[in-house]
């Protein structure tokens, strides 16, 4: 039987696991909810997630942007010449 949002703690969530690119907004969603119902200590952990999430995408936009796309973008000119 799933637990009630007031019953679930951190432990009941896996960091960014790196497959669920909706997970941020998953998080931000629980912790908007723990903190409507005056669960703070629940709501600041959920909120740390979201953020972590965020940096994480933020991190992997970056690196694609000033390195994945010009390499590939090298490559394939590379391969045309």
């Amino acid at each position: 039987m799933p637990k009630a949002l007031s019953e679930l703690t951190v432990d009941d969530f896996e960091p960014h696991s790196g497959k669920d690119f909706q997970l941020a907004a998953s998080n931000g969603t629980l912790a908007a909810h723990a903190k409507t119902m005056g669960l703070m200590d629940q709501a600041e952990r959920f909120h740390a997630f979201a953020e972590s999430d965020r940096q994480f995408d933020l991190d992997l936009s970056s690196l694609a942007k000033t390195e994945v796309n010009p390499q590939a973008l090298d490559q394939r000119a590379g391969t045309a010449s």
